[in-house]
């Protein structure tokens, strides 16, 4: 099984790679995806990562 769990207040200079990097140091993980704004594509400050449920925790 797979969890999504929500990460905020990141650094609008983060990339999806710097948030996954970060983050497999306490797990193995599957994605990370940075939300963006339509109109400009800049980051809007948050973004969801995807772990093994075990890691999750």
């Amino acid at each position: 099984m797979v969890k999504t769990i929500y990460v905020g207040n990141i650094p609008w200079s983060t990339t999806e790679e710097e948030l996954k990097e970060f983050f497999s140091e306490h797990g193995e993980v599957i994605s990370a995806r940075i939300i963006t704004e339509r109109a400009t594509g800049r980051s809007r400050g948050y973004g969801f990562l995807e772990v093994e449920d075990q890691d999750a925790e």
